[in-house]
């Protein structure tokens, strides 16, 4: 990686003017110098900026089902929860009794202890969250490919899919911008002891601890290259086969019951996939566009191997990503599990290929690539939690667009 770029004090001082401005103008002038400690300064406080800003109902409806109401609800009940259940909740989960991961219930607590206010609750979700994406990023932004080309632009979206409004569902989103940073701590700069802070993401989501049987399953074929490669190429077929079989192994795995058996139930798996109505078909639809056109860049990675990507730094990582998309397009028709473990391959795609497929006969894809993201962004609805901007507008009021940080955080931090 390269270091940080010299700041001129004037750029600097004009960036954090406009963060004081509104923290949308702070965002924007960041990224446009995104290889300076100032931008990322900037862009950790605009993260912490909408964690604040978040304004969540207190109940759920049909038009307003996010994940967000429950975690206030939860809260919002912890504040009345002495410390002795605190404990029994601890214990039960240690014992693999109660719940699945115990990120929440601790945020809940800790938080709890000196404030009801919901809002600050996601303040501290939101600092957990945007450390580990930022140092993740470092690893793109400081590469000496990375320049203000829209192609650049466009891999940083990719990159960033796992975006701060996914808040929403913290618990998941949280441990999968860990995971990110462990790897590529663990594939570019080879330092193993990161492999520890992996062991950390069952704490924040229970679905994590498959993610150490794919780097045990990677870790022992690294060198099946091309089988690896078959694989993939075959389970973009075969995908439909896979929910039976995954209820099959839950019969005789128990710890698999306990996590997933309620994503693998006949009932759950239809009223997500073929239920409800109205534009429910377009999803469905789109959702395939989406995850075929994932599919084709890793085509592409695969066509582009031996003459860009053989001998470099970025070889474990496309087997990482042989491995992942293996296991993501056999799991793709069960609910919460291949649509959500998409996601954790963005990153690591948008790596390997501004380190290695950078190049002018590629960038068509790149670009098609862009028009994906500009489709998603105008849906009034999410496609494998891609952004759309009337995402944003649902969880953020309208002042969080036009008015300053003080003004913010008096409205959500002192004036409740």
């Amino acid at each position: 990686m390269e270091k940080w770029y010299k700041e001129n004090k004037n750029n600097t001082s004009v960036k954090f003017v406009l963060l004081g401005i509104n923290p949308l103008l702070g965002f924007l002038s960041a990224l446009v110098d995104l290889k300076t400690k100032s931008s990322f300064i900037i862009l950790f406080l605009f993260f912490i900026c909408i964690g604040f800003s978040l304004t969540i109902p207190e109940i759920r409806t049909d038009k307003c089902n996010y994940d967000a109401i429950t975690y206030r609800q939860n809260f919002e009940a912890y504040t009345k929860y002495d410390t002795n259940i605190f404990f029994s909740n601890l214990k039960d989960w240690v014992a693999l009794e109660g719940e699945s991961d115990f990120y929440a219930d601790t945020l809940y607590f800790l938080v709890s202890r000196f404030s009801g206010n919901y809002h600050i609750m996601f303040m501290v979700t939101a600092l957990v969250f945007s450390f580990f994406l930022l140092k993740s990023l470092i690893f793109f932004v400081l590469d000496e490919h990375f320049d203000r080309s829209l192609c650049c632009y466009i891999l940083l979206y990719l990159f960033l899919s796992n975006q701060i409004l996914n808040l929403n569902m913290f618990r998941y989103y949280t441990a999968m911008w860990i995971t990110v940073y462990a790897l590529l701590n663990v594939f570019v700069l080879h330092k193993t002891k990161y492999l520890f802070l992996l062991l950390l993401t069952p704490f924040f989501h229970g679905s994590f601890w498959l993610i150490y049987a794919l780097f045990l399953l990677f870790y022992l074929t690294v060198k099946w290259k091309r089988i690896w490669e078959i694989c993939f190429i075959i389970s973009i077929f075969v995908g439909e086969l896979s929910l039976e079989l995954f209820r099959e192994s839950a019969e005789f795995i128990p710890l698999l019951t306990n996590h997933f058996g309620g994503y693998l139930d006949e009932n759950y798996v239809y009223r997500i996939n073929e239920g409800g109505s109205g534009h429910i078909w377009v999803v469905r639809f789109l959702e395939r566009c989406s995850i075929g056109y994932i599919n084709l860049l890793i085509l592409v990675l695969i066509i582009n191997y031996k003459k860009h990507i053989k001998g470099t730094d970025c070889t474990v990582i496309y087997i990482f990503l042989l491995v992942l998309m293996s296991f993501v397009n056999f799991t793709i028709v069960i609910p919460s599990l291949g649509s959500r473990f998409v996601m954790l391959a963005f990153p690591f795609i948008a790596y390997v290929w501004l380190r290695c497929l950078l190049i002018r006969k590629n960038n068509i894809y790149i670009y098609g690539l862009g028009c994906m993201f500009i489709v998603h962004a105008l849906l009034p609805f999410n496609i494998y939690q891609f952004p759309c901007i009337q995402h944003y507008l649902s969880l953020l009021e309208t002042c969080f667009f036009y008015a300053s940080p003080l003004y913010l955080v008096n409205k959500y931090i002192f004036w409740l």
